[in-house]
């Protein structure tokens, strides 16, 4: 049921992706997340009192329309976008290795973190890493709302004049 809850974050993105840009639906996703992180942390280590499970679970629920309105939809489009031609497909493929392999890593060692030091620490932990991907976001991320390809990959096209045809006598 929370991936439903997320479904409506790929079509917010889809709306939003040109008008506000991609660099700022990530961040804000990035930011949304850490915020909700943070508060299911402080409700599992009693900080804030306890949420009740119903508040519980709609919070991470939530946390899946804006992973889905910010990174989980931005890491495809910007590095389509950025990239110049000659090593748009290298580079797009060595963006999305990268998150095949977070997302490994995060599979294998998320549950040992829980089971080690508990849920609430491993929401502090999702906190920390979405304040991390929100200001790698801000300061590294090229914008490319309303620019096209060339202009957002920075590349400079170069107009060769037709060869004039050889004469025949």
């Amino acid at each position: 049921m929370p991936l439903l809850i997320g479904v409506p974050g790929y079509f917010i993105a889809a709306y939003l992706v040109d008008s506000a840009g991609r660099k700022n639906l990530q961040t804000i996703g990035f930011s949304v997340m850490a915020f909700i992180y943070a508060l299911l942390a402080l409700s599992y280590t009693g900080f804030i009192g306890t949420l009740g499970d119903v508040y519980k679970y709609l919070l991470f629920g939530l946390s899946f329309t804006f992973i889905n309105l910010g990174p989980n939809t931005t890491t495809f489009v910007i590095p389509a976008e950025v990239y110049p031609v000659r090593y748009r497909s290298t580079g797009h493929g060595i963006s999305a290795a990268a998150g095949k392999f977070g997302a490994a890593l995060s599979t294998m060692f998320l549950p040992l973190l829980q089971a080690k030091l508990g849920v609430g620490f491993l929401f502090a932990f999702m906190a920390l890493v979405s304040i991390g991907g929100a200001l790698i976001t801000v300061v590294f991320t090229p914008e490319a709302k309303g620019l096209t390809l060339e202009e957002a990959s920075r590349e400079r096209l170069v107009i060769k004049s037709p060869q004039p045809l050889p004469v025949m006598s």
